[in-house]
This record gives C-alpha cells, sequence and structure tokens, in this order.
C-alpha cells in the first residue's frame, strides 16, 4: 500500500468509510476523515479510535484497503468497534 491510495482514500468527496487491513489481518476502521492523519514521511498513518487512543501504522505492513458499501451497510463492525483487533476467521 503507498502513501498516494490511502490519500486518495482519505480526500474522496463524497467521503466513503473504509477499514485498513495489515498483514496480520488486523484491521482499524475510518469513519470520517478526520479520524486518520498522514505523516509528514509519507511512510506512516495515525488512526484515531473511539476512546481518544490512536495507533501509529507503518504503510508497508497495510495489505489493503476496504470501503463500506455507499449505503453504510457493508461489514460494520460489531458493537464496540474493532479498530486494532484481528479479524475472526
Amino acid at each position: 500500500m503507498n502513501i498516494n491510495q490511502v490519500r486518495e482514500a482519505l480526500t474522496r468527496r463524497p467521503f466513503r468509510a473504509f477499514r485498513l487491513r495489515t498483514a496480520d489481518d488486523y484491521e482499524y476502521e475510518v469513519r470520517h476523515p478526520e479520524f486518520m492523519a498522514l505523516a509528514q514521511d509519507g511512510r506512516s498513518v495515525f488512526v484515531s479510535k473511539e476512546n481518544g487512543a490512536f495507533e501509529i501504522l507503518d504503510l508497508l505492513l497495510v495489505s489493503s484497503l476496504i470501503f463500506h458499501a455507499p449505503n453504510g451497510d457493508s461489514h460494520p463492525p460489531p458493537p464496540g468497534g474493532r479498530n486494532g483487533k484481528r479479524k475472526k476467521k
């Protein structure tokens, strides 16, 4: 994954919520563009969690972006969210 792909998803108008999936199957929800920031070096992203904490992710470890359906129904996280948790198989 490169910074341009993430920047495009983040600046898309109208914004469409998405998840970042890492190589070890953790997923990070980005429900609003203000919940994520890009590092100036272009290698890292900061993802805010609902509880006010945040994660710093190396983009080399992000394997895919998963977009919600335009109506918002596609694969919603379980109650309480799952940011930073391993995807169940």
